[in-house]
C-alpha cells in the first residue's frame, strides 16, 4: 500500500472534470496556503480515446497570491512524494505504486500524460490517478509560501 494523506495538517482535495479543459481555482477549492497539499483526482473514462493523438496535461500557475516554487507529482496516490531528492532527481516509478509517476519542479507546473505507449507518463482508460502539489523549494527542501497563502490555477486538459 501507498501513501495516504491521512495525518497530514493541511490538505486540499477535488476532483478534475475530464473535458477538453476545465479549470479549478484553489482558493474556491479551499485554499492553498504555506504548508498545503493540493490533491487532484483525475478518473480516466473507460470510454477515454486520443483520436486527434495529442496528449493531455495538468498545469499549475500562480494567481493572485504570492510566488513560491512547487513540486508537483503524479501517482496512484494521494500526497505522493516518495523518493524526493532536493536538488536532485527524484525517483520515478511508471506504474506510479512504488514512486510518482513523474514530477514537476517549477513556480509553475506541467504534467504531460497520454493514454497509451508511447510515453513515459501512460494513464490507462478506467484508471485513477492523483496529482498531488505543495509549496517546497525543490533544490533545498524547504516551504517556499513566506505569504498567507499561496493560491493558484490548476488547468486540466484531457488528451484528444
Amino acid at each position: 500500500m501507498g501513501p495516504s494523506c491521512s495525518g497530514l495538517p493541511d490538505v486540499v482535495t477535488f476532483d478534475f472534470t475530464w473535458s477538453d479543459s476545465s479549470s479549478v481555482l484553489t482558493m474556491q477549492a479551499g485554499g492553498v496556503r504555506a504548508d498545503t497539499i493540493a490533491v487532484g483526482r483525475i478518473t480516466v473514462p473507460t470510454t477515454a480515446a486520443m483520436p486527434l493523438a495529442q496528449p493531455g496535461q495538468v498545469r499549475f500557475v500562480e494567481y493572485i497570491d504570492g510566488q513560491a516554487q512547487r513540486q508537483m507529482t503524479l501517482s496512484r496516490f494521494p500526497c505522493d512524494f516518495r523518493g524526493f531528492v532536493p536538488g536532485g532527481v527524484s525517483r520515478t516509478d511508471p506504474t506510479g505504486v512504488s514512486f510518482p509517476v513523474v514530477w514537476s519542479n517549477d513556480i509553475n507546473t506541467q504534467l504531460i500524460f497520454r493514454l497509451s505507449p508511447p510515453g513515459a507518463v501512460v494513464l490507462p482508460p478506467g484508471t485513477t490517478w492523483y496529482v498531488s502539489l505543495r509549496n517546497v523549494d525543490w533544490v533545498t527542501g524547504a516551504p517556499s509560501c513566506g505569504t498567507a497563502t499561496c493560491n493558484g490555477l490548476f488547468n486540466f486538459f484531457a488528451p484528444r
